[in-house]
């Protein structure tokens, strides 16, 4: 988990050293290494989340996804954070 947190911080952070305004992940992780859907999708929007509350240069990141399923379960964690707030 942590692993996957560092790859979208320092993919983030690379971005916003060049001076990059927007940018697509796809669900890191979920496929040849196998990582639940489930438990990437959390730690994505977590960091992706932190990460633009605080960047004056990225503006947007989009989520690219495999399948209707991942989409639902990006959906449903993104919900989960906005009700966070």
């Amino acid at each position: 988990k942590e692993l996957l947190a560092k790859c979208y911080q320092s993919s983030l952070k690379l971005a916003e050293e060049n001076n990059i305004h927007s940018m697509a992940f796809p669900s890191i992780s979920t496929g040849d290494f196998g990582v639940p859907i489930e438990i990437a999708a959390p730690i994505a929007i977590r960091e992706v989340k932190s990460f633009l509350q605080k960047s004056k240069v990225v503006q947007l990141v989009i989520f690219v996804l495999f399948s209707q399923k991942d989409l639902q379960v990006y959906q449903q964690e993104y919900l989960k954070v906005q009700k966070k707030k």
